[in-house]
């Protein structure tokens, strides 16, 4: 008696638009910023990808996690903490100070590596995480 309510087409039609929604959904998840939008660290096989980047004063850096676990960009001097960075996120930070950043991730603590800042002026690094409204400040 079911079978004469349920047409013979809405099983393969559920089924498509789920399989739709899914491939939606990883396609998603591996949408990246393009090195249009500035330099890229990724976060991928437990390290930092370049593990010494060099950029001029000014610049916004992105980690990305490419990884499969969470994973963070911590300043060794506790000038920014990304916080967790889920697998697919990112984390941004704008360099204004001239000098040499070391990081490491909280997590995976051998994870280490160096952002080299050149060039201009002595002023306060404005260093935060994107997602937030109000990114942190330190003096290097």
């Amino acid at each position: 008696m079911i079978s004469r309510l349920v047409p013979r087409w809405f099983p393969r039609f559920v089924f498509g638009a789920l399989f739709a929604l899914l491939l939606g959904i990883i396609g998603i998840s591996f949408a990246h910023p393009t090195a249009a939008d500035g330099p890229m660290v990724s976060i991928q096989g437990y390290a930092f990808n370049d593990a010494t980047i060099t950029v001029p004063v000014g610049t916004t850096l992105t980690w990305t996690n490419n990884d499969t676990t969470e994973h963070s960009a911590t300043s060794v001097d506790s000038l920014w903490d990304s916080g967790k960075i889920v697998p697919g996120a990112s984390f941004s930070a704008t360099f204004t100070a001239p000098g040499t950043y070391a990081y490491y991730c909280k997590y995976h603590v051998f994870m280490k590596a160096t952002v080299i800042v050149t060039d201009g002026s002595a002023s306060v690094p404005d260093v935060g995480n994107a997602n937030t409204s109000t990114p942190a400040t330190a003096t290097p």
